[in-house]
């Protein structure tokens, strides 16, 4: 094999390698970042006080809006067309 060939399949294995070490660093990250991620409503709430009662209330609030917009929309489907 000439030079050329083998330092092209030195740099191939070479990027390979990093690609995979870089791949494998990324996956442990995520799985990192995840295990810290509050798993219940419980958790968040030990962990952000008060934050999860904000979201209870957000949920609500969305909910009523739902309902709102459900009777508007059935009121502007039964208003009469001239």
């Amino acid at each position: 094999m000439g030079k050329g060939v083998k330092l092209g399949l030195f740099a191939l294995s070479t990027a390979l390698a990093i690609s995979l070490g870089l791949n494998a660093y990324s996956l442990w990250l995520i799985e990192d970042i995840e295990s810290r991620l509050p798993t219940s409503m419980e958790d968040l709430d030990w962990r952000y006080p008060g934050y999860a009662d904000d979201i209870e209330t957000a949920k609500t609030k969305i909910d009523a809006l739902e309902e709102r917009a459900d009777d508007l929309e059935s009121k502007i489907r039964n208003l009469p067309l001239y």
